[in-house]
């Protein structure tokens, strides 16, 4: 069983699925949340907003820990989103 089998076992919803890697990609040091209280919770609110934004064209955060989480949970499912930052965002629609 390989990592992608993992993942697409967690759940049915594409929802959970990123939910789920972003805790494996945090279970094994990527782009690690510093440990609170609240960390736990904080990366569900984080997986959620990343799967919300999964129908656009732009995930914006400055928060590089999951903007970084959310482009490999976009990458390994195929979606078309880009997480960037809000400085990326500005220099986007400054060219539009």
């Amino acid at each position: 069983m390989g990592f992608d089998d993992f993942i697409d076992l967690s759940g049915n919803t594409l929802r959970e699925r990123i939910c789920t890697l972003f805790n494996r990609l945090d279970d094994v040091g990527f782009w690690k949340d510093k440990k609170t209280k609240k960390s736990n919770l904080a990366r569900l609110y984080d997986s959620s907003h990343a799967y919300f934004a999964s129908s656009c064209v732009y995930f914006v955060s400055n928060d590089k820990r999951t903007l970084n989480k959310a482009n490999v949970a976009y990458s390994f499912y195929n979606l078309k989103t880009k997480a960037i930052s809000f400085d990326e965002f500005k220099q986007v629609i400054k060219c539009k």
